[in-house]
């Protein structure tokens, strides 16, 4: 409750989740659809995979990224390569893969006025599109956007 608390402090949309091979982000927004903060959680290959968790993580940190209003926790690749470890080495490397590509695509854990990508974009901020279908003699139109609407 604490969270949803922080989140109209800030005037701030309910926040919108998506998943990217094994990394959770969350993006936060004012009501216009400006984006205010990104938050992403990664799940390694030696954590037991949760959704729940890695929502809980992301939301926290874009909420850091908001309140620090600074973008921090560069996402390190290579922090698996210089330490002797009990883990197999084929779960290292895969952790080490799945940084690599979170660090090239995003680059930091936590945020503030990130630039999006073109996907979301489309999650913030949907395009209104019409679709116009014919039922017997009755013409239909289906707006899908924000909000949905039905005219006959």
């Amino acid at each position: 409750m604490e969270i949803y608390k922080q989140l109209e402090q800030f005037n701030l949309r309910k926040p919108l989740f998506y998943y990217d091979c094994h990394t959770c982000v969350c993006l936060l927004s004012t009501p216009e659809g400006e984006p205010i903060a990104r938050g992403i959680a990664i799940c390694s290959p030696f954590d037991v995979f949760s959704k729940k968790a890695g929502r809980q993580i992301a939301l926290g940190r874009a909420l850091r990224a908001i309140k620090k209003r600074d973008t921090t926790g560069e996402i390190r690749p290579y922090r698996f390569s210089n330490h002797r470890s009990f883990y197999p080495r084929h779960l290292e490397e895969e952790a080490g893969s799945r940084l690599y590509r979170a660090k090239c695509i995003y680059g930091y854990k936590s945020v503030y006025l990130p630039t999006l990508h073109e996907f979301e974009k489309g999650i913030i901020s949907p395009k209104k599109v019409e679709y116009v279908s014919t039922v017997g003699s009755v013409n239909i139109h289906l707006t899908r956007g924000l909000p949905f609407t039905i005219k006959l």
